[in-house]
């Protein structure tokens, strides 16, 4: 495959920048560096990308490799995304549930700590919001607390960089603040919270911003040498036992609950505080919790339904994705074999077969494709057939016009102008012009019924036969008679063969000739601007076979420049478009008008004036056009 000009030039490019590289390698080319390095990376860059669009067109030219790369776009790549989003999801799940789980029971190990009586320091506030008295340091009688208003529910005040959850209580002095030390590890808080949810948790200072893409949390440092995860301090439940280290057992699965403080007293006071209560604990844990039951049974039968349900998802996925595989095999198997054998088939092998036996549309064009080329091998055999039998009709012909006489020949006493045109490669038109063995000329003219290759073949048997009889001295109707029972010897019962005959014996020293006619046409005499026509009514040769028929004969006398006209039926039986035929009536006006001029130009006057009746309608009939110019003695 040719590489494309631009390409080549990128190409060029990428080479020319990676030998400026290696050049400021060795001290050449100083300060170009960066320029080369620039080059070079945007030059890959294309490269790659061209190199991508060229590999993913050469995927989906073939349909083969169109149809694979389908089925792994649809099939394959959606397993790890699919797994991807369930994983995800779970663990967003997982997160949300121990973010819930940790706030639900801060407040509640409040409550419970204030309606059970232990001791929790308190802050007394008036009316006005001051304090009026105070068991902690960091709030004094007089101290402004109008923010107490706002703890209607358990909430975190940071206080010299420590982590206290305040509640208020309603009271007819005013109202009582109770506050509970919970960033204080001696207090034990963290260790009774971590009790009762059964997840290690953390309570960390930080700063939250919120950005464009979302909110990020920064959690304070509390060395210099310490990174953010190394800040946390993880409380673990004493009711948890140590587990075997493994992924089911081991503590992964983070949550996180973030929380503003309700006020920030001490040097750090800043709106962006906040309060990240942290969970963190294993998927065991985590899955007793879900499905935890009173009655174990019920748990083991929810897991169950669970398992079952996602095994039948998978086998379902999985057994169609092997239906799909099977489909996609049967289709690419038959695209392939199609390939192939049309590819034998531009090669000129038309006995190639797809033999597909899927019942689909494939299999379907597969069959269509088995059958066209078989029609195809057919037809060639056929054309080829027809070539070799059109070839060998040319030649026979070429051979039926070769034993015609010549067109513009003379003879003893008259001179012969002929015109010989079959409707078909072989015509059942024949005349001939032979010497008798009294010294006579015998002119004959004959028509078979019909045209074509039979046709051509009994009209060659009658012209030789008759050609026999003259030169055997057999007189002209004896002659007809012994034509007609060879004729009825070799005729085909199937199809009603039948010859029409007229011979002419010319006597050159006595200007006479004698006419014999088996239902043939008469011909024309054209003498002085005179047109007469010779009839002599018979039975065409062979029309009723078994059946006595005698041919009559008539002698006719003629002068020096009379002209006697042969012609077949084709002539004047050709038709026009609304089958009207050119007729003996147009035949006879032409004679007396063009009888006069030279035999050739009345041959062209009368072919010209058949062609412009006809038109464009086909020739349906041969046509053979016999023309005597008599001399003188």
């Amino acid at each position: 495959m040719s590489l494309r000009k631009s390409t080549r030039v990128w190409l060029a490019l990428f080479a020319a920048a990676l030998l400026g590289i290696a050049l400021n390698r060795f001290g050449y080319l100083r300060g170009a560096r960066l320029v080369f390095i620039l080059l070079a990376q945007m030059s890959c860059l294309v490269l790659l990308w061209r190199a991508a669009a060229a590999a993913f067109r050469v995927i989906v030219h073939r349909l083969t490799l169109r149809l694979a790369f389908s089925y792994f776009l649809i099939g394959i790549v959606p397993i790890p995304l699919l797994a991807a989003l369930f994983s995800v999801c779970g663990y967003l799940l997982a997160h949300q549930f121990m973010a819930t789980r940790l706030r639900n029971d801060l407040a509640n190990l409040m409550e419970l700590a204030s309606l059970s009586g232990e001791r929790l320091p308190s802050v007394r506030i008036g009316r006005d919001g001051r304090v009026t008295a105070s068991q902690v340091d960091w709030l004094r009688p007089g101290d402004d607390a109008g923010w107490s208003r706002a703890l209607e529910a358990p909430h975190p005040i940071i206080a010299d960089g420590h982590v206290w959850m305040a509640v208020r209580h309603e009271a007819p002095a005013g109202l009582t603040l109770r506050v509970m030390p919970l960033g204080d590890p001696s207090a034990g808080w963290l260790q009774k919270l971590a009790d009762r949810t059964g997840f290690s948790v953390a309570v960390e200072l930080g700063r939250g911003e919120e950005w464009r893409s979302g909110y990020q949390v920064q959690i304070q440092k509390k060395g210099p040498d310490e990174t953010p995860m190394d800040a946390l301090r993880f409380t673990h439940p004493v009711s948890v036992a140590s587990p075997p280290d493994n992924l089911w057992t081991r503590e992964w699965l983070m949550g996180l609950y973030l929380d503003r403080a309700v006020v920030t007293v001490g040097p750090d006071q800043t709106e962006k505080s906040v309060v990240a209560f942290l969970a963190r604990t294993s998927p065991s844990v985590l899955a007793g919790q879900l499905f935890a039951q009173g009655v174990p049974e019920v748990r083991r039968v929810v897991r169950f339904a669970l398992v079952f349900l996602s095994a039948a998802l998978l086998a379902v996925y999985l057994v169609a994705l092997a239906i799909a595989l099977v489909l996609v095999g049967t289709i690419v198997r038959n695209v392939n074999r199609l390939t192939r054998a049309t590819e034998a088939v531009s090669h000129g092998n038309f006995s190639v077969r797809v033999n597909s036996k899927s019942r689909d549309q494939i299999g379907d064009l597969a069959r269509s494709f088995d059958a066209m080329a078989a029609s195809i091998q057919k037809l060639l055999q056929d054309t080829a057939r027809k070539e070799k039998l059109e070839a060998e009709l040319a030649v026979a012909r070429a051979i039926q016009e070769s034993f015609l006489p010549e067109a513009g020949g003379s003879w003893k006493g008259f001179r012969a102008v002929a015109h010989f045109e079959p409707a078909a490669d072989l015509g059942g038109d024949y005349y001939d012009i032979l010497p008798m063995p009294d010294g006579r000329t015998a002119i004959s003219i004959g028509d078979v019924s019909g045209h074509g290759l039979p046709t051509g073949l009994v009209a060659a048997a009658a012209r030789a036969s008759l050609a026999t009889f003259i030169e055997l001295d057999v007189p002209a109707s004896e002659a007809f008679v012994l034509l007609g029972r060879r004729t009825q010897r070799s005729r085909d019962k199937e199809r009603r063969l039948y010859t029409t005959l007229a011979l002419f014996a010319y006597d050159a020293v006595r200007r006479a000739g004698t006419l014999t006619n088996a239902g043939h046409p008469a011909p024309y005499r054209v003498s002085g601007g005179a047109v007469e026509r010779l009839e002599l009514p018979a039975l065409p040769i062979g029309l009723l076979p078994g059946r006595p028929t005698s041919y009559a004969s008539k002698e006719y006398a003629f002068s020096p420049g009379d002209r006697l006209v042969f012609f077949t039926d084709g002539l004047v039986e050709a038709a026009d478009a609304s089958e009207e035929p050119w007729g003996y009536e147009r035949l006879e006006t032409l004679l007396a008008r063009e009888g006069h001029r030279p035999a050739q130009e009345i041959v062209a006057s009368m072919l010209a004036s058949v062609g412009a009746h006809v038109g464009d309608t086909p020739l349906e009939d041969d046509r053979t056009i016999l023309i005597l110019t008599f001399d003188a003695a």
